[in-house]
């Protein structure tokens, strides 16, 4: 293998890095500002995304249920 081959790669691997760091990071950032706006705008208070999460988690409760009902 030579030289420029190994740099190569290298560049590929830092920039597949680069890429999942900051994928990552912009879901969570873009995640907390749609949960901020839609409470500043009174669309969603504390209480609502409580209920809210709280109806997501049945949902899935009743998923895997139904999932291990039909093994």
């Amino acid at each position: 293998m030579s030289i420029i081959t190994l740099e190569y790669i290298s560049y590929i691997t830092v920039l597949v890095i680069a890429i999942t760091v900051s994928w990552k990071r912009g879901e969570k950032s873009g995640s907390t500002y749609m949960l901020k706006y839609l409470r500043d705008r009174k669309f969603l208070d504390d209480s609502g995304y409580h209920r809210f999460m709280h109806h997501i988690r049945e949902e899935e409760r009743r998923n895997k249920d139904e999932e291990e009902k039909d093994i």
